[in-house]
């Protein structure tokens, strides 16, 4: 299932973030929650950073209009940065928390869910309510079928990717520093001369690869190499 928002407008404001749409499912299980616990730490800072800002961290959205200088002046003391913080009620509710499956949790519930959707503007309710009032929409919550900007996406993307396990390829395992039948002997072969020099105790050709000398030298370079 996909990214989703859902909203009541009354008391529940929350969109759920599927990770799985940035390669969680590619992370082993046992790594999960945790990489999801870190990307939902990242999320919640980085999200209240921006709201300081004025920016909106959804993509598309861009920065807030700013406050009106009169209101400002009177409540703000002349700050015209509309960074949602008056009362600081509506972000103390802001949460983004680990949720079931392969989701986040982020949004609102209880009492400031009419106030979070009055700047969002994702519920019906929210959108009739704005479009009366004529109040700006400063959405910080990503409605369906919306993303985070892009640099929280390519985070979002960095954190997920720490936890992936990088799966062992024997097929590129070396044995005695890329063992090569052909250059191993006393000289690499001639296609125009295919007799070499007899080879000494010290080096393996095609003769004597299985020998008793040449698994012992193998066992040898393997504990070596431990």
């Amino acid at each position: 299932m996909a990214s989703r928002t859902d909203t009541d407008g009354n008391s529940r404001l929350i969109h759920f973030l599927d990770l799985n749409e940035y390669g969680l499912d590619e992370v082993p299980a046992s790594d999960r929650v945790t990489a999801k616990a870190e990307v939902a730490d990242f999320l919640e800072n980085e999200v209240l950073r921006k709201l300081d800002q004025g920016v909106s961290p959804v993509k598309g959205e861009g920065r807030f209009k700013r406050l009106e200088a009169d209101y400002a002046r009177n409540k703000k003391s002349g700050n015209r940065t509309s960074n949602l913080e008056l009362e600081g009620d509506l972000k103390d509710s802001y949460f983004t928390r680990v949720g079931t499956q392969s989701f986040l949790e982020i949004g609102h519930t209880g009492r400031q869910v009419p106030k979070a959707d009055g700047h969002n503007q994702i519920s019906n309710k929210a959108q009739d309510w704005a479009k009366e009032s004529k109040h700006p929409k400063r959405r910080y919550i990503p409605d369906t079928g919306q993303k985070y900007s892009d640099d929280i996406t390519k985070e979002i993307r960095k954190i997920i990717n720490q936890f992936k396990r990088v799966e062992n390829n024997t097929a590129n395992v070396d044995t005695l520093d890329d063992l090569d039948l052909f250059t191993l002997g006393s000289g690499r072969v001639d296609s125009t001369n295919v007799e070499t020099e007899a080879p000494t105790s010290s080096f393996i050709t095609t003769d004597n690869f299985f020998s008793d000398d040449v698994i012992d030298l193998l066992l040898s370079d393997a504990q070596r190499r431990r």
